[in-house]
């Protein structure tokens, strides 16, 4: 069976590129942290702890209306560190070292509950170890659901099998 399937876009709180009714998907996964895109909202509070906040009231509201198979790539701030519109004045990692334990448990918990999986991003995840332990072995406890994704852009970016070993080094160990 194949399945067609498509990233979108939720650009902001409670803004997404599509309602979900408008295209015939089988798979949605949502990016909520694009925020190199023109267009893309910017919270108020520009700092890491600002980018959290509002990457948590994103989420969460993606989650709860029911509109996500999955969450791309989260938590992670490349799109704002290595941009070169200069986005922000703190270094990559600031946003997401910023999440405590609890606030990551209570987005994988609600997704559970919402059927929502997070994307394990196998391009991310070595750029960004320590969240993305945290929120593996979190979601390990509470029975999350995770996707492995590459992101790919590329044709052989599509074999997840070379990026598997050194994601498994993060994750596990």
């Amino acid at each position: 069976k194949v399945y067609i399937g498509g990233e979108l876009s939720a650009y902001g709180v409670d803004k997404y590129s599509f309602k979900g009714e408008e295209i015939e998907l089988d798979y949605r996964l949502w990016a909520h942290n694009h925020y190199h895109v023109t267009g893309w909202e910017q919270p108020e509070d520009r700092s890491p702890e600002g980018y959290k906040k509002h990457m948590i009231a994103t989420i969460t509201n993606l989650i709860k209306a029911d509109k996500a198979d999955c969450i791309a790539h989260p938590f992670h701030d490349s799109y704002l560190t290595n941009s070169s519109r200069g986005l922000v004045e703190f270094s990559k990692g600031s946003v997401p070292n910023c999440f405590t334990e609890n606030e990551i448990g209570d987005l994988l918990t609600l997704a559970k509950q919402h059927e929502t999986a997070f994307e394990l991003n196998l391009n991310v995840v070595p750029a960004f170890p320590d969240i993305y332990r945290k929120m593996y072995n979190i979601g390990k406890e509470i029975g999350a659901q995770f996707n492995i994704g590459t992101d790919a852009h590329k044709l052989e970016n599509i074999d997840t099998k070379k990026f598997l070993d050194e994601a498994k080094k993060v994750l596990v160990g």
